[in-house]
């Protein structure tokens, strides 16, 4: 299978991980602190500032996934997949590097981390466009 394939499918399995980690704690929630399910909202803040980072992670890798879907669909249509594979796997390596760092840590140091491993992806993102686009017009 070729490797953008393989990375978008890691990165949409990375995506719906944090769903279940979001269920956890939502479950945890309801058993120990006596929360009811309509105490909860889409920020994580009614239980803890962890399962606030976890549900921005989870956003955050929601926001994104349609992105690198878009270039790796436009990518396998018009053969020029060989773009994105290339790096495709330091996208997907800063990706789960900035989700663990935001889950875990919340110190100004993290947050600096996180801004720049999430500024590889988006120079990824927008230097596989512009190829793409330079390749096919």
């Amino acid at each position: 299978m070729n490797e953008s394939y393989i990375v978008l499918l890691a990165f949409a399995l990375w995506t719906a991980a944090w769903v279940f980690v979001m269920v956890i704690l939502r479950m945890n929630a309801l058993i120990r602190k006596k929360k009811q399910p309509t105490d909860f909202t889409h920020t994580g803040q009614e239980i803890s500032p962890f399962a606030a980072r976890i549900s921005r992670v989870h956003a955050n890798c929601l926001e994104n996934l349609p992105i690198l879907a878009s270039i790796v669909f436009v990518a396998s249509q018009t053969g020029t997949l060989e773009v994105v594979n290339n790096l495709a796997w330091v996208f997907l390596a800063t990706r789960v590097l900035q989700s663990l760092v935001h889950a875990l840590w919340a110190s100004q140091m993290s947050v600096m981390l996180r801004g720049m491993l999430y500024s590889v992806q988006s120079v990824l993102m927008i230097y596989w466009t512009i190829q793409i686009l330079l390749k096919i017009t």
